[in-house]
């Protein structure tokens, strides 16, 4: 009878025993996820704030952009209509220049290897021996730099024209790549170069007329 009362109490025990230890290991887990759930506040809090800090850096760097492009904007819009009018006048005194003779479609389409008139060169001449006085300058910066471009071809042909040409005796203001003691004669090989030079330079005049005189009606309206 004791023994029987000894091992209920040994059972008992134990029972309680098992009892105390899941208490203890539902408690040391629930201690444990308290403190990675805490972890894991903390970390989100600290991602979001990050978050908070690249968003901050990004909106401040966009602003400064935005702020660049409005001054840009700004500045751009600020043509007045007198730089409008200037530049519009200077466009209209070089482009009448080459109308007077039909310039620009004889340079665009004669062919130097043949004899040509000087007067229809007249206007190459003079808009380059007033290029560099401010009046005939192009007050936009855009369109300077498409004027200057053109200036700087122009005096390549012209160069060209003047040491690769000379006067006939038998046409009065005519010019030819090929002087009068070769007249009548085979063509020596540096005629035919020097013509294709002069075509050649005037091809790229033309272009940069061309596109001097586009990007002006363009922009000038």
């Amino acid at each position: 009878m004791d023994l029987l009362q000894d091992k209920s109490l040994i059972v008992a025990f134990i029972a309680l025993l098992g009892v105390l230890i899941n208490a203890l290991v539902t408690a040391y887990n629930a201690r444990k996820r308290s403190n990675i759930d805490k972890n894991l506040i903390i970390l989100k809090s600290e991602i979001e704030k990050l978050n908070v800090a690249d968003l901050t850096k990004k909106q401040a760097e966009y602003s400064e952009r935005l702020k660049r492009l409005e001054y840009e904007l700004e500045q751009n819009s600020r043509l007045t209509e007198r730089q409008i009018e200037t530049d519009k006048k200077t466009l209209e005194s070089i482009t009448s220049m080459f109308d007077e003779v039909e310039a620009i479609y004889f340079l665009r389409e004669h062919d130097f290897g043949g004899s040509f008139d000087r007067k229809k060169i007249d206007p190459l001449n003079k808009m380059l021996f007033y290029s560099e006085e401010v009046a005939n300058r192009m007050v936009i910066p855009e369109l300077e730099g498409y004027r200057k471009e053109m200036i700087k071809k122009a005096k390549e042909l012209q160069n060209l024209i003047g040491a690769k040409t000379f006067p006939t005796k038998h046409e009065g203001t005519f010019n030819s790549v090929l002087s009068d003691e070769y007249v009548n004669k085979p063509r020596p090989k540096w005629v035919i170069e020097a013509a294709k030079e002069i075509n050649d330079a005037a091809t790229e005049f033309v272009a940069s007329y061309d596109t001097f005189v586009y990007k002006a009606r363009s922009i000038l309206g």
